[in-house]
Formats: C-alpha cells, sequence, structure tokens
C-alpha cells in the first residue's frame, strides 16, 4: 500500500473559504501529505466569493466552500454539514439567559463578516426564512474573519454568528458561550467546487480521501 501511496505525484492547487481554510482543512491536509508524501499542495484563502473567482480563472484546481450561491460554470458537491450558532463573551453582563426570541436579537449589537463572505449569505437567508429582514438587525461591526470576530467578542459586549468550528477551543475554555434563538436553526453544507466537466486524477484522489469513511470534522 505504501508504494502505492507513493506512486501518485504531482500538485494540487486548492481554495479554502475562510473558515474551512483555518478550522476545518489543516488537519487533513497534514494526513493528506503524510499518506501522498509526493503530492505538494498549496491552500489559498479567502471569502466565497474569492475562492469561486480562483476557480473560475483556473488558478486553483478544487475549493471548499460555505455558501449557498451556484455559478452555472461550477460544480457544487455537498460533503459535510455545519451549524452556524449565535455567541458572545462568557461574561458578558448584558445577557444572562441561554435563549433569546427573534424580537430580542434584533436589538442585540452584532459582529457580521463581509459582503461575498459564504457565512454572512447563509445566515441572511435564514433569517429570511423566519421573516427577519438583515436590515433590521443592530450590526455594530463589520469584519473579515471568524478570528477578527472573536476577538472583538472578547473585549465587547457584542454577538456574533459564527461556525461551531471556530469557536470549539473558546467554548472549553469558557471564554465564548453560545446563545440558543427560539424558532432560529442555521445550518448549511460545506461543499466541493470543481469547474464544470474539469476533472484529474489527483482531483479525484483528493475528493475521495476527503469523503473517505472515517472523515471527521
Amino acid at each position: 500500500m505504501a508504494a502505492l501511496n507513493e506512486s501518485f505525484k504531482g500538485s494540487i492547487r486548492l481554495g479554502a473559504s475562510t473558515t474551512v481554510a483555518q478550522y476545518v482543512l489543516p488537519k487533513h491536509l497534514a494526513l493528506f501529505k503524510k499518506k501522498f508524501p509526493e503530492i505538494q499542495s498549496e491552500l489559498k484563502d479567502g471569502n466565497t466569493e474569492h475562492i469561486e473567482n480562483l476557480l473560475a480563472e483556473s488558478k486553483i484546481d478544487l475549493g471548499i466552500v460555505e455558501g449557498q450561491s451556484k455559478r452555472q460554470n461550477i460544480k457544487y458537491i455537498p460533503f459535510t454539514k455545519d451549524e452556524i450558532v449565535l455567541c458572545t463573551g462568557i461574561n458578558n453582563p448584558t445577557i444572562k439567559k441561554t435563549e433569546i426570541t427573534l424580537s430580542e436579537l434584533q436589538k442585540l449589537p452584532l459582529v457580521i463578516r463581509e459582503q461575498g463572505s459564504g457565512s454572512l449569505e447563509v445566515i441572511v437567508s435564514a433569517l429570511k426564512n423566519v421573516n427577519v429582514k438583515f436590515s433590521h438587525l443592530n450590526i455594530e461591526m463589520i469584519l473579515e474573519s471568524s478570528k477578527s470576530i472573536k476577538s472583538y467578542l472578547l473585549h465587547s459586549n457584542a454577538f456574533a454568528f459564527l461556525s461551531v468550528h471556530s469557536i470549539f477551543k473558546e467554548l472549553k475554555n469558557n471564554e465564548l458561550k453560545i446563545i440558543d434563538i427560539k424558532d432560529l436553526s442555521i445550518e448549511r453544507y460545506f461543499y466541493f467546487i470543481i469547474q464544470q466537466g474539469g476533472s484529474n486524477h489527483l482531483k479525484e484522489l483528493f475528493l475521495k480521501f476527503m469523503n473517505r469513511d472515517n472523515f471527521k470534522l
């Protein structure tokens, strides 16, 4: 088997949206490298719109995104679910309860991602489904990464919608807490994206590896 793995050679250019690139993909890239040492991998990150553009311009071979946009020249392959939750600093004095209503949500100071973010796109869509207009939210700050949003939350009384994968460490360390919202649950898929009709053996190998039976986030 080792000899078979070593027979795969070449390079693969990957792109991943911010949450995936920072909190999901690195450990799997390490496992992929261990199994296929002769394959060189390069990872670019950015918001979902940026990664889709890189793929459309053939600057990456395969992408992993978190949004809902569907471009005609791109094939979207769902591979695992994610959940987006409302969170805030553990010692935020402005809130004591663990669940709020949609009406209360609209009064909270929120930190959000920038336009083009797949996370923002999913949040806006989920709110629309429960008749909450994005324009009615109390937006305090716009930041371009989950990491910067988490840091902001730790130094303010603001709230933010973040992927559960991006806050595991902060939850474990009792730095952030999750606030449930009655009648609102935000789930989404992470998607592999490839150009329609475009395929090669290294892309197929990487897809198969990431979809292996023992795949765990």
